[in-house]
């Protein structure tokens, strides 16, 4: 996974900044379809690394 913002400039990235808008609603985690917090399960995530060979 690439991060989007790492070819932007502080500029680019204040100008997606201000068009965020604060609502004021509180989203839960039914609203995310997610369990978030100490309770939830693990996400794992694929993994490709490269290993020596022995022989």
């Amino acid at each position: 996974m690439t991060d989007p913002f790492h070819d932007m400039s502080p500029d680019e990235v204040a100008k997606i900044k201000d068009r965020l808008v604060y609502s004021g609603e509180t989203v839960n985690e039914e609203d995310l379809g997610i369990t978030i917090g100490p309770g939830a399960e693990p996400v794992f995530v694929p993994r490709s690394i490269k290993m020596p060979y022995d022989a």
